[in-house]
């Protein structure tokens, strides 16, 4: 078995690995499957696949309406259709009385190299 922190082999009931310490180095002989999901355990693929997800909806939300001006709006999707997944700010969040956007916002990207700085 190898160790999960080192990666030095260790036996699969050892206590602890004889290389860097760590408690439990085999996971009960579940190390391998644990290894084969990452070191992040499939959170990062996760959030850039549902980011790419909500900005190619929002653009079909555009209906067309994409914005196509300078560097910092190249394919962004427009306001109503940002509106309508859950932009955040003041007018969603005391006016419309919309509170679960300031979580929704998170997911959204407003243009091309938006979504592309941050992932």
């Amino acid at each position: 078995m190898v160790c999960t922190s080192c990666g030095c082999l260790v036996g699969v009931n050892d206590d602890r690995c004889y290389n860097c310490g760590r408690r439990n180095p085999g996971l009960w002989g579940y190390a391998t499957i644990v290894r084969r999901l990452g070191s992040d355990l499939g959170f990062v693929p996760f959030v850039i696949g549902l980011n790419v997800i909500m900005y190619v909806l929002t653009l079909i939300g555009s209906q067309g309406n994409i914005g196509m001006g300078g560097m910092m709006s190249m394919l962004a999707p427009n306001t109503t259709s940002l509106l309508l997944f859950g932009a955040s700010g003041a007018v969603p969040v005391f006016l419309l009385d919309r509170w679960w956007t300031v979580l929704s916002a998170a997911w959204l990207h407003g243009g091309l190299l938006h979504i592309f700085f941050n992932m």
